[in-house]
């Protein structure tokens, strides 16, 4: 879709701040401006050099604005013309009023002469500010932008590098005093002293050997300086070639990483359709290890891992979803052998619960003439016990990777959260039929849910709102000790048998409305502290 092609190229465009490049623009101009301080005449390389860097600079920003939906000025080529304009206008300024700017830097570079201690304690004091404020989210900007720049303008960068190396070895040892020695400075100033004043005394003179060896020192000072600055800049170009292979081999390595790793998504989902209970065990185990590896993957950003993570999350989710029949027909068949067993008794024995129980297994089986035991009962409750370790296991490593629980002074809970709590979780309408006590369930989304066997939620907590409407708890519903750090919702639930909520503690609101019970919820030293 045409659509979809351009959400992908722009985000692959590098991102130009306009910002940014103002700043740069004004640095590298007050970093051109400084070395004329050397300088006999700088105003001719100086400004030379302060234009060619400005119309760089504004040529990008330029192309920034231009390039932007959002831009005002449509007419590409008017716009550009214009900042061309604009660029010739502010450089002809800077350097006109170039006397008043070295009379300013002066002024500023004999304070800082005369002022040591304070600007170095400045220095130190900005520097350190820095690196606990902004080094970490510079260097991260930092190479993100130079990793996007080589990625999307590798020979234009290597080519912009080269020309400015080249023009910077032609214009800089010819026009500038820039790292220049000292002593080839005062041997020049003392060599035109002594012709001058030889001049004065005898104007028909020839130039002394003295202005020859100046000039052989200046010739040589400049091919050194330019030849510096080439291997300088070859240098840099070397550097960035080896970073740019380096970032290519790292992109291949971390392509092919990730291929694997979803080859083995697939695997382990493959694994959780066997018919052997091991193995999906082993599948289990494999997608939480994945969402690991998602999870502590550096090359990839926050949003991308959690959204890989989610991923397999909601395979293992669907997967204690999934129905499972002989969960089903064990239940059936204990409640049969309950109403059995019950009719078997004297009615006058039989207390208030259990006529109410009698009642519900009545109604349950009216429609049942003649109800026979599963032939299959015996290896049902095999396989069920071999899949209650494999279903369980996945909520003991949700467990593992979940927010903790611990008490402040105040005996108030205090909540920190685990790998996997960004996640978000589904088991609505899950048959579950294993045990689920003593552990810490994320986001307990039971809605609708089936309990076949014993509800056994005791000393577990529940971190974000614990969700059971609708839910059906065939047997008996066990929450003691359990912690409701949020809300409880178990509206409209079925409790067949008997619940427990014996010192359960509820931390904000509860909903127990519409609940059909045969027995009400027992609440003994329950702790409600809203």
């Amino acid at each position: 879709m045409p659509s979809t092609n351009n959400s992908q190229h722009n985000r692959n465009k590098v991102s130009i701040n306009p910002a940014i490049s103002l700043s740069a623009f004004i640095i590298l101009t007050c970093a051109l401006i400084a070395p004329g301080l050397l300088s006999p005449d700088p105003q001719k390389a100086i400004s030379f050099i302060a234009l060619f860097v400005d119309i760089i600079i504004f040529f990008i920003l330029a192309t920034y604005l231009t390039g932007s939906k959002k831009t005002i000025l449509r007419k590409k080529t008017l716009f550009k013309i214009i900042l061309m304009i604009f660029t010739f206008v502010a450089s002809l300024a800077i350097t006109a009023q170039w006397d008043s700017l070295i009379k300013g830097i002066s002024a500023f570079v004999n304070f800082l002469n005369e002022y040591n201690p304070l600007v170095i304690s400045t220095i130190i004091t900005l520097t350190l500010g820095f690196l606990l404020f902004l080094a970490k989210a510079a260097i991260f900007r930092t190479q993100k932008w130079i990793s996007g720049s080589t990625n999307n303008y590798f020979i234009f960068t290597l080519a912009g590098l080269a020309i400015l190396g080249a023009s910077s070895a032609l214009l800089i040892p010819s026009y500038t005093n820039l790292f220049r020695s000292s002593s080839y400075i005062s041997t020049q100033q003392d060599t035109t002293k002594e012709n001058t004043e030889k001049a004065q005394e005898n104007p028909t003179s020839t130039p002394s050997s003295a202005g020859d060896k100046a000039r052989e020192v200046e010739q040589k000072s400049t091919s050194d300086l330019r030849l510096h600055l080439l291997y300088i800049t070859g240098g840099v170009i070397a550097t960035l070639g080896l970073i740019e292979t380096n970032r290519k081999n790292s992109q291949d390595h971390i392509r092919q990483v990730h291929a694997a790793r979803r080859d083995r998504y697939i695997e382990a989902v493959d694994k959780l359709s066997s018919e052997n209970a091991p193995v999906r065990l082993g599948g289990v185990y494999a997608l939480v290890g994945l969402v690991d590896e998602w999870l502590d993957d550096d090359n990839i950003n926050e949003k991308t891992r959690v959204k890989e993570g989610q991923i397999i999350v909601n395979n293992l989710c669907a997967y204690i979803r999934s129905p499972f029949p002989p969960a089903e027909r064990i239940e059936e068949y204990e409640a049969y052998k309950e109403l059995i067993e019950l009719e078997a008794n004297n009615p006058k024995r039989l207390d208030k619960y259990e006529i109410k129980r009698l009642q519900a297994l009545h109604e349950r089986f009216k429609e049942f003439a003649e109800y026979k035991k599963p032939d299959t009962i015996v290896s049902d409750q095999t396989v069920a016990r071999e899949e209650q370790d494999v279903r369980r296991a996945i909520f003991v490593e949700m467990h593992k990777r979940s927010s903790t629980i611990s008490l402040d002074d105040n005996e108030e809970i205090l909540v920190t959260p685990g790998t996997w709590s960004n996640f978000d979780f589904d088991f609505s309408q899950a048959p579950i039929f294993y045990p689920l006590n003593n552990i810490i369930i994320e986001k307990a989304v039971f809605s609708s849910a089936v309990f076949y066997s014993v509800a056994n939620f005791s000393m577990s907590a529940f971190i974000q709102d614990a969700e059971f409407p609708e839910a059906t708890f065939h047997q008996y519903a066990d929450f003691t000790m359990s912690t409701f750090i949020q809300d409880a919702n178990f509206r409209e639930a079925n409790f067949e048998q008997e619940s427990d909520f014996v010192l359960a503690t509820f931390c904000q609101d509860y909903d127990f409305s519409d609940i059909l019970a045969i027995q009400y919820p027992n609440y003994f030293e329950a702790n409600f502290r809203d």
